[in-house]
C-alpha cells in the first residue's frame, strides 16, 4: 500500500508540474542528448523500461535488476555542426546483485576548434583581429546507485559533477598584446527515478526527476541545469499478442515529458526483437522542432550487443545524427 501512495503522490505531483506553463532559460544543454544508441532510436521513450548500465542516463531505476556483475556501455554521437559526444558507463552488482547496483559514468562533449578575435576599435576595413582558435567543451563525471526495494519496486538516483568549459577570450589588449580572461561553469546536479511493476501482465509504470541543480553563475548571469520530469509506461505487446517472447517481442513505450525550457512532449517508442538477438527500433517524439522520428538497429550474443541509430533532422543546415554504442556484460 506504501508503495501505491508513493505512486499516486508522483503522479499528482507530476501532473501539477506538467500544467505549467512556465519556461526558464538553462544551461548545460549536452545534458538533454540520449548518449545510448537503443535510447536515441526509442526516441528517449525509455523511462519505464528495465535496462543495462546506459539506464543512468534516462531512469537510474531501471538498471536495478542487473544480473551481470559486471556492465558497461560505451559509444559515439556524432551530433549536428560537427560536435562530438564520447560516454563510457560501468555498473557493478555485487552478491548477485544483493547489495543493489553502483555505476560510474562519463560523458565529454568536443565542440571542437572556434575562432577567438579581439575588435579593431580604428580599423574600419579590418574590423577584428584573428587570434588563433580555442576548443571549448562539456564535462560529466556521475556517481549512481540503485536498488529492487521489492520484487515490484525499484529506486535509483544519480551525482553529478557538470562542467561547461567556454574556452578563453581576450577581453582587451595591453600595451599591443591581448588581455586574455578563462570563462566556465560548474555544478553538482542530481538525478532520481523510480519504477513499478504494476502486476498487470507486462504493464510497468516509471517516473524520473533529472537535473537538479542549484542556480549556476557565469560571469552577471546565472541559470539551472535543464530540468526534466518525465513519467512513462511500458508493455510488451506479445502478451496482447500471446506470442512467445523468446522468438518475438514487440516492446512499447510512452513518455510524457516536462523540459524546464520548452513545451510538454509526448515520446514513443517501439522494439521488435527477435530471438533475443536482433532489434528493429522505430522511436517518435511530439512536439519536437529538431526531429521526429528515430530509427535504430540492435544485435546482441550472449553477453555482447552493439546498437546503432539514425535520427533525421528537420533543419537540413545540419547532417543527420547518427548514434552507435556498444555494451558488455559479464
Amino acid at each position: 500500500m506504501k508503495v501505491i501512495k508513493l505512486i499516486i503522490i508522483t503522479v499528482m505531483l507530476t501532473l501539477t508540474i506538467f500544467a505549467q506553463q512556465k519556461l526558464a532559460q538553462t544551461g548545460f544543454k549536452f545534458l538533454q542528448v540520449s548518449t545510448d544508441a537503443k535510447i536515441a532510436a526509442m526516441a528517449d521513450a525509455v523511462t519505464a523500461l528495465e535496462g543495462n548500465s546506459s539506464s543512468v542516463f534516462a531512469n537510474p531505476a531501471s538498471m536495478a535488476r542487473i544480473s551481470s556483475l559486471f556492465d558497461a556501455n560505451f559509444g559515439n554521437i556524432k551530433y549536428i555542426a560537427d560536435i562530438n559526444y564520447y560516454y563510457g558507463v560501468v555498473a557493478f552488482a555485487p552478491e548477485m546483485n544483493n547489495y543493489g547496483v553502483i555505476a560510474l559514468s562519463a560523458v565529454y562533449v568536443d565542440y571542437g576548434e572556434m575562432i577567438r578575435t579581439v575588435p579593431n576599435s580604428n580599423d574600419i576595413k579590418f574590423p577584428y583581429t584573428d587570434l588563433g582558435t580555442f576548443k571549448p567543451y562539456g564535462l560529466s563525471l556521475g556517481l549512481s546507485y540503485a536498488k529492487a526495494l521489492s520484487d515490484k519496486f525499484s529506486i535509483g538516483g544519480n551525482l553529478k559533477y557538470v562542467k561547461m568549459d567556454y574556452g578563453d577570450a581576450a577581453i582587451a589588449m595591453s600595451s599591443g598584446s591581448p588581455v586574455y580572461k578563462k570563462f566556465s561553469a560548474s555544478s553538482v546536479v542530481f538525478d532520481f527515478g523510480m519504477l513499478y511493476h504494476t502486476g498487470f501482465q507486462s504493464l510497468d509504470f516509471a517516473a524520473s526527476f533529472k537535473n537538479f541543480s542549484p542556480d549556476i553563475q557565469v560571469e552577471r548571469e546565472s541559470f539551472q541545469a535543464p530540468l526534466t520530469l518525465t513519467i512513462g509506461f511500458a508493455y510488451n505487446l506479445s502478451d496482447l499478442f500471446e506470442l512467445k517472447k523468446d522468438e518475438h517481442s514487440l516492446q512499447m513505450t510512452l513518455d510524457f515529458r516536462k523540459p524546464r525550457d520548452y513545451k510538454e512532449q509526448v515520446n514513443v517508442g517501439l522494439d521488435y526483437n527477435i530471438y533475443k538477438m536482433v532489434s528493429l527500433r522505430l522511436g517518435y517524439s511530439s512536439p519536437n522542432d529538431e526531429h521526429w522520428f528515430t530509427y535504430g538497429l540492435g544485435l546482441k550474443y550472449n553477453g555482447f550487443e552493439i546498437n546503432y541509430s539514425y535520427i533525421p533532422w528537420n533543419n537540413k543546415a545540419f547532417t543527420d545524427v547518427q548514434q552507435l554504442s556498444v555494451n558488455v556484460a559479464f
